[in-house]
């Protein structure tokens, strides 16, 4: 869940993006996860909602979710719409404790970008992309 004011608007990386609506420190935490704002899958029910989901809301699920460890993950709050970014992430993944932290002072107004590398199995959905997408620019 995200726990610093943010708002959603129309990203120059994809789609929607995040956006601090105020300055974070380098080390302060942005997100947590918590079972309040992510449901939790096993492989075996992903494929039963896949299964019984209509295929044009499959795909919602699979957009807005990740998988990580076999699990997968759909957000129901706005960090559904953070955006990705190797080099131009300001956020990275801190396992150990399930949250995703400030790597440097974030000024407000800038989009929050996390490393999708960081949490995401290799077979996630928008890993794939990702790999297919940088392949084509090489």
């Amino acid at each position: 869940m995200l726990i610093v004011k943010h708002r959603v608007g129309i990203s120059p990386i994809q789609g929607l993006g995040v956006f601090c609506e105020e300055n974070i420190s380098k080390g302060q935490i942005i997100w947590k996860q918590s079972h309040l704002t992510e449901i939790k899958y096993t492989i075996d029910d992903w494929a039963k909602v896949k299964q019984e989901l209509a295929p044009e809301c499959f795909k919602q699920f699979e957009k807005y979710s990740y998988k990580f460890k076999n699990i997968y993950y759909l957000c129901i709050d706005n960090s559904q719409f953070m955006n990705h970014g190797v080099d131009t992430a300001n956020m990275y993944s801190d396992e150990i404790n399930n949250t995703m932290v400030a790597s440097r002072n974030i000024s407000a107004g800038e989009e929050l970008i996390c490393n999708y590398f960081e949490f995401c199995d290799d077979d996630d959905l928008n890993i794939q992309i990702i790999k297919k997408f940088d392949q084509r620019k090489l």
